[in-house]
């Protein structure tokens, strides 16, 4: 039987070299992901990132997050402790591919009404946005397209 050793150096080439995790996007299409970055109150907290015009709760979702007992309904009665993101952190959503030159529309609804949830919209990478949800909630329109990147 042989043994197969490697050069310190071509084994450290192997193992140390960075990967790096995109998905797969076809011609046309650019990567979509958010970081939501929570308050004191996560538990007040539901979001959806949907096809410009459609209705929170209605249609297709294309990433979403938060209390799902928020839901859609700006109304202030469905927030319940631990059905969230923690409290005073960031969470990045995965990524997806959306078509360039696409508008989608990230609805932000706050049980509370005292907002405190920020998004940043990265589009292949690149910070595009910053969003500051206010009040009982937002709709934030988001072009997905490589101007300026």
């Amino acid at each position: 039987m042989q043994k197969l050793i490697l050069p310190f150096f071509v084994a450290f080439a192997l193992f140390a070299t960075p990967t790096f995790s995109n998905a797969q996007c076809s011609d046309g299409e650019l990567t979509v992901e958010i970081v939501v970055n929570t308050d004191n109150y996560s538990g007040e907290l539901y979001w959806a990132l949907v096809p410009s015009g459609e209705l929170c709760g209605e249609g297709e979702v294309l990433l979403s997050g938060g209390n799902l007992n928020v839901g859609c309904d700006f109304n202030g009665g469905g927030a319940t402790p631990g059905a969230d993101y923690w409290n005073n952190d960031s969470f990045v959503t995965e990524l997806i591919c959306v078509t360039s030159g696409t508008q989608l529309d990230l609805i932000h609804v706050d049980d509370y009404g005292d907002g405190g949830t920020d998004f940043i919209v990265l589009i292949d990478g690149v910070q595009t946005q910053f969003l500051d949800g206010t009040g009982y909630g937002n709709t934030f329109v988001i072009d997905v397209s490589n101007d300026g990147l």
